[in-house]
């Protein structure tokens, strides 16, 4: 339940007192105030974050070989905004309560 206190959106912590939503971190506030109900897991995201960094990398090598820029644009592109995803996952692993990582 969310309060607005002198225009801070205020939550309760672990302990029952008032925190600011912005100051939340694990073991705090509850994960049901988090951006994400959940904590992802470090092994899994590092592990497609440097499979996806692979295929960049072979990706790369395709285009040096078959010159077929169009297509390494297209796949480079989606494969990097990959890369980033899961970057931004491997960082709310820590805090799941910050924004900057969730919009990522």
């Amino acid at each position: 339940m969310y309060q607005l206190v002198n225009d801070i959106l205020m939550v309760p912590s672990l302990n029952g007192t008032l925190v600011p939503l912005d100051d939340c971190q694990l073991g705090l506030c509850a994960l049901e105030y988090a951006y994400i109900e959940y904590v992802p897991t470090l092994g899994g995201n590092l592990a497609y974050l440097i499979i996806f960094a692979l295929l960049l990398v072979a990706q790369t090598g395709l285009l040096w070989k078959y010159r077929t820029w169009s297509y390494y644009a297209g796949m480079s592109g989606g494969l990097f905004l990959e890369i980033l995803g899961y970057g931004g996952r491997l960082g709310m692993h820590d805090n799941p309560f910050n924004f900057t990582w969730f919009i990522l």
